[in-house]
């Protein structure tokens, strides 16, 4: 939410607006139709860049868990003349497992008011 200090009254009661709140199984679903080759916005495929930066991690109470928080940059390009490109914050759980960290949680911040792109089938 973008307001001036002086127009704050306390604390909002306006709830956070997601745009994909998914769990493992949905995102499986998601993996899982983009090999059926059903999926005309990859065809031609859609190339992704992505940069990570400004990277903290933080202890949580659970000894094998951390709090990440990474700035990014994603760009995404399909064909000549479909590029856009989106900057923001995610904030990850990761979990130490005997195969390395895994991911538990992500939530990932995008400042701007409105997203121009024709469509969000990505993983930030």
């Amino acid at each position: 939410m973008n307001t001036y200090r002086r127009n704050r009254l306390g604390k909002s009661s306006i709830c956070e607006t997601m745009i994909y709140d998914e769990n493992f199984e949905k995102l499986k679903q998601r993996a899982a139709r983009e090999d059926t080759g059903m999926v005309w916005l990859n065809d031609p495929a859609t190339h992704h860049v992505r940069t990570v930066t400004n990277i903290e991690s933080f202890c949580t109470e659970e000894a094998s868990v951390y709090d990440v928080r990474s700035k990014f940059t994603l760009l995404r390009a399909r064909r000549d003349k479909d590029h856009i490109s989106h900057t923001g914050t995610r904030k990850d759980l990761l979990r130490d497992t005997g195969d390395g960290l895994k991911l538990v949680a992500r939530t990932v911040f995008l400042p701007a008011r409105v997203i121009v792109d024709k469509n969000l089938n990505m993983f930030f």
